[in-house]
């Protein structure tokens, strides 16, 4: 388990961008080994997640430099940025509706 302590992190800045992970679709589906009798699981594809600009950490890569498999893990913290960024449009909103009923 690596530290996630400030006493370990430097050059820090907020995750303010987002739109790509709204770009990565969930997906049902199988593996291709799976019998057709094996409940449907959920997926991101790593060729979309990649394509969302995310690198490696979250999207390791093949030998042949493709992207192979998809790090579920590293994708928590940009999820709870967009939450955040929904969050503070729907409390504009609610404040905005708020003033327009005074």
């Amino acid at each position: 388990m690596q530290p996630s302590t400030l006493k370990v992190k430097k050059d820090l800045t907020n995750l303010t961008e987002t739109a790509g992970i709204l770009s990565i679709q969930p997906h049902w589906g199988r593996y291709k080994w799976d019998a057709e009798s094996t409940p449907l699981k959920v997926f991101f594809l790593a060729e979309e997640v990649a394509a969302a600009g995310f690198g490696p950490d979250v999207v390791p890569l093949d030998d042949a430099g493709d992207p192979a498999s998809v790090n579920y893990q590293m994708l928590i913290v940009p999820l709870l940025a967009v939450v955040k960024a929904q969050q503070a449009q729907i409390e504009a909103l609610n404040s905005r509706l708020d003033a327009a009923h005074l």
